[in-house]
């Protein structure tokens, strides 16, 4: 029918043929296409899904690595400053016993005439250095 329509107005029938050919053929590319972009789009949004997750996943290890550092660090920090409060109740006790000392070798030396006389070190002034470390 459309042949004879065509070959009616001097068209070929070829030309006719040809042209609803390839009428059918960018149809059928318009659809194709139409649902490789759908479906490229469906895959997009999952795989940007995949990629969301596997984000939080890491971001959530990462927290996890980040807390678990940050408790080693404020361990640490009570560590060295327990340290430092026993240095310093040593250096107390150290001062302590030094002035101790001091004032028994001024009450020795106040009726000392002269003389070269050894040096002791009391027993607490020793305990001391050794718990510091010397």
């Amino acid at each position: 029918m459309i042949a004879k329509f065509f070959g009616a107005i001097g068209v070929p029938v070829w030309a006719v043929w040809a042209l609803l050919a390839l009428a059918i053929a960018l149809g059928i590319g318009v659809w194709g296409q139409t649902k490789y972009r759908a479906g490229h789009a469906a895959g997009e949004i999952a795989e940007r899904l995949v990629w969301t997750n596997a984000m939080n996943d890491l971001r959530d290890e990462m927290d996890e690595e980040r807390a678990a550092a940050q408790q080693e660090i404020r361990n640490a920090q009570r560590t060295y400053a327990a340290s430092r409060i026993e240095a310093w109740a040593a250096r107390q006790a150290l001062e302590k016993a030094r002035r101790e000392k001091s004032d028994d070798q001024d009450r020795e030396n106040a009726g000392d005439t002269g003389g070269a006389g050894r040096v002791f070190i009391r027993r607490n002034v020793s305990n001391a250095l050794n718990q510091i470390g010397r």
